[in-house]
């Protein structure tokens, strides 16, 4: 049987006053024992510095001062679990622009299983550079070193019979 992919859920900011500056999610379907990676990205029209913590069905509780047996929060079944992420961006630069500390920010959140303990971004990473590298081994050095060697031997015949 398959196991369910991991998800993201939005959920509603618990602090009216920060609505637009912070969003809490629930990352579900965790599986037990396997590193997971959780990514933001922004357009980055100012600056932004995001914060990231993440709190189990517990911690929730204890932050709303609930008892631990309460059954109000989904954390997970059957090998699976949920964990919750509260993602605060906070304006972190200078500009000339006039309110821009109070402008709604847009970022995109992404939850991405490791494999072999890296995420997948970095294994696409490897791949590419490694293509380079073979590229660049068994077809450019060969070209270049034959080039180089008939070069050579035009402009000094007497080194011909070495580079043969």
């Amino acid at each position: 049987m398959l196991a369910p992919i991991a998800t993201i859920s939005t959920q509603q900011s618990t602090n009216a006053s920060r609505a637009d500056k912070e969003q809490w999610y629930r990352l579900d379907n965790l599986q037990l024992g396997v590193s997971y990676e959780l990514r933001i990205s922004n357009a980055a029209a100012t600056g932004v510095d995001f914060d990231i913590e993440l709190y189990s069905a517990d911690d929730i509780l204890r932050l709303h001062n609930k008892p631990i047996d309460s059954t109000d929060l989904p954390s997970g079944v059957d090998g699976y679990l949920a964990i919750y992420a509260k993602v605060t961006a906070l304006y972190g630069g200078y500009s000339t622009w006039p309110d821009v500390r109070d402008w709604p920010v847009t970022y995109a959140i992404a939850l991405e299983k490791h494999v072999a303990g890296l995420p997948v971004q970095a294994l696409k990473l490897i791949g590419v550079l490694v293509s380079v590298v073979l590229v660049g081994l068994f077809v450019v050095t060969p070209r270049l070193i034959a080039t180089i060697n008939a070069v050579v031997a035009e402009e000094h015949p007497e080194f011909k019979s070495k580079l043969e």
